[in-house]
């Protein structure tokens, strides 16, 4: 069954947005002219070129909040919050068996983008976060390939909105 023509799997606000868009794979991903059934023709974007999918079937699949969560539905699964992350780096024996926590793609989380307690907004940039404490935008954290080495730290928060696909964003699926 797709994935991606399948309610069930979706947010209902995601899946309307989605079939507007006509999506029907992530947004880094491409079939050539000449479609092959056996997926010949599917290429993947990276900021350093394209590739065909066998080339990196073996690496992060960077897409939006929206299409990691329907897949974790998909698994009986969910995605991790921001504090589930920061418990995973703080444990070095869970670190150790968790591949590239921190680079190969921002990680999604499902907490929503909002203020620490005692947050105040600097006067150099009022309005950098504050702007985006809406309620629609997600947390994420470590970083990916072109991130600038400025913003590499643990505890720096990116954010997007869950349906945005073009970021450089993988995920982890957690169960309880």
């Amino acid at each position: 069954e797709q994935g991606y023509t399948s309610l069930k799997w979706w947010d209902p606000v995601d899946f309307n947005i989605l079939q507007k868009q006509q999506q029907l794979m992530p947004a880094t991903w491409s079939l050539a002219e000449a479609h092959d059934p056996d997926g010949e023709s599917l290429f993947i974007h990276k900021p350093d070129g394209s590739y065909h999918w066998r080339e990196v079937c073996d690496e992060p699949v960077w897409l939006s909040l929206a299409e990691a969560e329907a897949y974790a539905k998909s698994r009986n699964c969910r995605i991790m919050t921001e504090p589930e992350y920061h418990c995973v780096l703080a444990d070095s024996s869970a670190a150790s068996r968790v591949e590239d926590l921190r680079g190969l793609g921002w990680e999604w989380t499902s907490s929503e983008f909002a203020p620490f307690p005692g947050f105040k907004p600097t006067p150099e940039y009022p309005v950098y976060s504050a702007d985006f404490f809406d309620g629609k935008h997600f947390v994420m954290k470590g970083s990916a390939p072109c991130t600038h080495p400025a913003l590499v730290r643990d505890s720096f928060r990116n954010f997007y909105q869950k349906q945005y696909p073009y970021v450089f964003a993988k995920f982890r699926l957690c169960s309880n």
